[in-house]
């Protein structure tokens, strides 16, 4: 049956308006547009995994050599071996100062986490990569008496050392007058289990990093106890000069004898100067020559009682007026 040729054009036009509608409504509502979006952003994602993936591939060599590089400075890859190490690491050094009384203990080990952890899942496949630490750390603690010279060369020779470490304190006191120091420091090492560093590796000690920075501050010594300034003598005070006592003018007279009888009762003295004489009489005060008056109290035996202003005493005879009795 054939077709009319007098609809084949009204069909046509029919058609094409249909045609025109849908794809007017399938535009108007987002749908080829949408498709087109996401097809790209897929794309792109795709082109950015395949790039980073490409770049990390390029670069492991570098980042494996990095790792090594670190692994190389540790000192072993399991903790009874890096323990025991490290003690004796540290105190050779602090013997090698000139440090004594040295004591090094370690501290308990502590395992640190990779911070990788949040882009790995907690299924099965990936929970080993999630819990892998990334290394271990080990902690020690030393100390040591010395000179300032000793502890700040135990810390240089402990900072040089090409081992990997971190010096978490430092601490030193004096001891007395500042001579000798107590030094304590605190130093924590890594390593990482599994991987084998090699000695062979470790970089040599920095010589541009030498001691000589420290020699102000060892000449100065800041924690020694200044001395007092010396104290000038204090002059010795002049002795000042006796006063010369003052002799009594008794003492130059001497009781040679004492009578009993008429006309009374009398008292001889003489002079031991110049031997002269002179009486002493009841009652009656004389001056005596060279200084001195005495009054006669009275005679008992061959004692004579006399009186010099308000005192009275004693004399023997053979004896000077001024030898008083008891």
């Amino acid at each position: 049956m054939k077709f009319p040729r007098r609809y084949l054009l009204p069909t046509i036009i029919l058609g094409t308006v249909l045609l025109a509608a849908l794809l007017g409504w399938a535009s108007g509502s987002g749908r080829l547009g949408e498709s087109r979006e996401d097809l790209n952003r897929k794309i792109a994602t795709y082109i950015n995994v395949l790039t980073t993936v490409r770049d990390e591939r390029t670069q492991r060599p570098e980042l494996d050599e990095r790792i090594a590089g670190v692994v190389d400075r540790t000192l072993g890859n399991d903790l009874e071996h890096v323990d025991a190490d490290l003690r004796r690491r540290i105190a050779e050094l602090c013997e090698g100062s000139g440090l004594r009384d040295v004591t090094v203990s370690t501290l308990a080990a502590s395992m640190v986490g990779t911070p990788a952890r949040r882009e790995f899942k907690r299924t099965a496949s990936e929970r080993a990569y999630r819990d892998e630490p990334d290394f271990a750390r080990v902690g020690a603690v030393a100390n040591g008496i010395g000179s300032l010279a000793n502890a700040v060369g135990f810390l240089h020779a402990l900072d040089a050392a090409p081992w990997a470490k971190r010096i978490e304190s430092v601490r030193l006191d004096p001891v007395k007058d500042g001579q000798r120091i107590k030094v304590t420091v605190r130093v924590s090492t890594i390593f990482v289990p599994g991987l084998v560093p090699d000695p062979d590796m470790l970089p040599e000690v920095d010589q541009q990093r030498g001691i000589e920075r420290y020699a102000g501050l060892i000449e100065r010594n800041p924690f020694m106890v200044p001395k007092p300034p010396p104290q000038k003598p204090k002059p010795k005070p002049e002795p000042r000069p006796r006063p010369t006592p003052r002799k009594n003018p008794l003492a130059q007279w001497l009781l040679t004898g004492l009578i009993e009888g008429d006309p009374g009762e009398e008292a001889w003295c003489r002079h031991l100067g110049d031997g002269r004489s002179a009486t002493l009489l009841p009652d009656v005060e004389i001056d005596l020559p060279g200084g001195g008056n005495v009054v006669l109290v009275g005679i008992d035996g061959d004692v004579a009682t006399i009186r010099s202003g308000e005192e009275t005493w004693r004399v023997l005879v053979g004896s000077t007026l001024d030898r008083r009795l008891p």
